[in-house]
């Protein structure tokens, strides 16, 4: 034992006057196979005090033998490397430290000792906490979200983490490749958005629809690269389930497209206004009759129809956003060059919001009347003609039946004349 001791203190008075020891920023100490400490740098005493010369579980943690789970001493026993921590209470607070021992050996290869190495983590703690208190926060605000939330590694694909949301569709998924997990594929999905959120596009978010492989609803994902706990970016997904909401959407689409065909399908022209008289939309009909000033969307409703700056004067659809009344005339229909090359029957209805009762726009009924108008010109010149007639055969008769008053009385004079 002594030789041992020698053969120690040799090695360390050799290591000593290299300058080995005082270079060493972490605390060194070195047990002998009894646990007695037989050396302590300074840096080592700062940390623990000066205790060469005591059992080390006697100084150390006031033990009267050995600790379990002892790193020295499991190191003495299987001749490998035994790391730990320790911590001490001080004025200043808990420190903490990470205990690295290592067997020594004689010339022979026996073991004469263990050298401990200590360094203070300390600080390295204190930010494991507080990424501990982050990463508790984190998840607690993650399984407070309804829609599903998971956090991937972008390299290995491993889901790092998945909220209580995303659990209850997909089950527990955490350490699985999210391509298995979620689509139920043997590679990484070739939709995949991993290249829109990092590189040049990190820290903006990418938003994007899809159909699940494995439960065949739709949701729509918000993916962003974050900063994890650990302080790797990684892949951050929340997928908010739209199943209804498509569902709502094609089923308005078709409702959309039922009425556009019945739109189209009226022979009458239709013109939807707003309250300041910008066409919002036509059916066919009205685009047929104004093609020449096609598109008519967007324009003013007297610009395009009427070739006008201001509103017409005779214009049902001004009178309508006035009154908020259903109101009726004839206008002119006008050709390419602003020519009148017909008449139009245009009724005006408002059109009102339906939450607030707000008049929001006028829709235009307009029918074409141009040979109606025709006809009923002809009918009146027939008319008329047939009056001048009946005036002129009346006249005639009139004028006879003077004639034949005259000579009976011509003939009632005739007679007196004879008698006499």
């Amino acid at each position: 034992m002594q030789n041992n001791i020698k053969d120690i203190y040799k090695l360390l008075e050799q290591i000593e006057a290299m300058g080995i020891i005082g270079a060493i920023g972490d605390g060194v100490s070195i047990q002998g196979t009894d646990f007695k400490i037989l050396f302590q740098n300074q840096v080592h005493k700062d940390f623990f005090g000066d205790h060469v010369g005591d059992n080390c579980y006697k100084a150390y943690r006031q033990k009267d033998n050995v600790c379990e789970e002892c790193p020295v001493s499991g190191s003495l026993e299987d001749n490998f490397t035994h790391k730990s921590e320790r911590s001490i209470i001080t004025d200043k607070g808990t420190r903490h430290f990470e205990i690295t021992v290592s067997p020594l050996r004689d010339s022979s290869g026996k073991i004469i000792s263990g050298i401990e190495i200590a360094r203070e983590i300390t600080e390295s703690k204190k930010t494991e906490k507080l990424l501990m208190a982050e990463r508790e926060q984190m998840v607690s605000i993650f399984d407070s979200i309804d829609e599903a939330v998971y956090v991937s590694d972008p390299e290995t694909y491993e889901v790092l983490f998945a909220n209580l949301a995303l659990k209850k569709v997909f089950g527990e998924v955490t350490g699985e490749k999210c391509f298995k997990a979620f689509q139920n594929m043997e590679a990484p999905c070739p939709f995949c958005t991993n290249d829109r959120i990092f590189g040049n596009n990190a820290g903006r978010p990418y938003i994007w629809e899809f159909q699940n492989c494995i439960n065949h609803r739709w949701y729509r994902c918000i993916d962003k690269a974050i900063r994890w706990t650990d302080g790797r970016m990684v892949r951050c997904e929340m997928a908010v389930d739209i199943t209804e909401y498509k569902r709502v959407d094609e089923k308005t689409r078709e409702n959309e497209r039922f009425l556009d065909d019945i739109f189209s399908s009226i022979q009458d022209g239709i013109s939807i206004l707003d309250k300041d008289m910008n066409i919002v939309r036509v059916n066919r009909t009205m685009e047929n009759w104004y093609s020449h000033v096609m598109p008519l969307a967007g324009k003013k409703c007297y610009e395009a129809y009427h070739f006008r700056r201001q509103p017409c004067e005779i214009c049902p659809t001004r009178k309508t956003l006035e009154t908020k009344q259903a109101h009726y005339d004839v206008v002119p229909k006008r050709g390419p060059v602003g020519e009148v090359i017909g008449w139009l029957d245009l009724y005006s209805f408002p059109i009102f919001e339906k939450e607030t009762g707000e008049l929001k726009g006028v829709i235009e009924y307009v029918r074409d009347i141009t040979e109606r108008r025709k006809v009923e010109h002809e009918l009146k010149e027939r008319i008329e003609e047939l009056e001048r007639f009946y005036d002129m055969a009346i006249g005639r008769e009139l004028k006879m039946k003077e004639l034949k008053d005259e000579a009976h009385r011509l003939r009632l004079e005739l007679s007196k004349y004879q008698k006499d």
